[in-house]
Formats: C-alpha cells, structure tokens, sequence
C-alpha cells in the first residue's frame, strides 16, 4: 500500500530544484528526497503540478532566464549554463518552444507579466 504523499512533500522537492538551477537534477534524486520511487514521484508530481518533474524544472530555468535576460548583459551562451543548460542551442529551442520567443529577442525587454509556467496548481 503506497502512503499519501502530502502537497508539502512536493513543495519541497520544488524548493530544492529552485535552489539548483544550475545543476543537473535527476528524478531519481528528487524523488529520493520526497522518499518515493521514481515513478511514484512522477504520478504524484504531475498531479499537483500539471507538469512532470522534467517540464516543471525547464519552466524554472526559462524562469530565470527571462529575469537574466532582462537584467543583465550577459550573452545566451552565458544565460544558458547559468539555468544549468550546457548546450545553448538546446536551451534557445527549449526555450522558444516555451515562450514564443528566441531568448535574444528576450534580451533587455520587460517581463510579459507574471508567468504562469510554475505556478503550483
């Protein structure tokens, strides 16, 4: 019999994944720290997110690429390893696909309005 697995349990793998961006991040580990089987955390996350694990943690990354991108001179190459994403091409289509925009046309403008791409539902 599988234990319910409380809204509190998933918000804090959230917090976790908020504080390493940078890093690569499996399920695995995420779901050792809910201490679940992988594809337990997967069914249990998708239920309170909407999202998988995988797309809730890409929409943080466009996250705050779009904070750095408003903010900062930096280049895309540089805003990409920056949200943990080594490869810049990878991250302008992942990127693009979840905004509709290329991250350098992103570059310098104000955000769009609160985002609705991580939003606990």
């Amino acid at each position: 019999m599988r234990r319910a697995v409380s809204r509190d349990t998933i918000e804090a793998t959230i917090i976790y994944m908020k504080g390493h961006l940078q890093e690569k991040i499996t399920r695995d580990q995420l779901a050792a720290l809910a201490g679940l089987t992988p594809e337990h955390y997967s069914r249990v996350f998708k239920k309170y997110t909407g999202r998988s694990p995988f797309e809730y943690m890409m929409g943080l990354r466009v996250e705050r690429a779009l904070e750095l991108l408003q903010i900062s001179p930096i280049k895309v190459k540089e805003v990409a390893r920056r949200v943990g994403v080594d490869d810049p091409y990878y991250f302008s289509r992942m990127f693009k696909r979840m905004t509709g925009a290329a991250p350098s046309d992103r570059k310098g403008k104000k955000a769009l309005g609160q985002s609705p791409l991580t939003e606990l539902g």
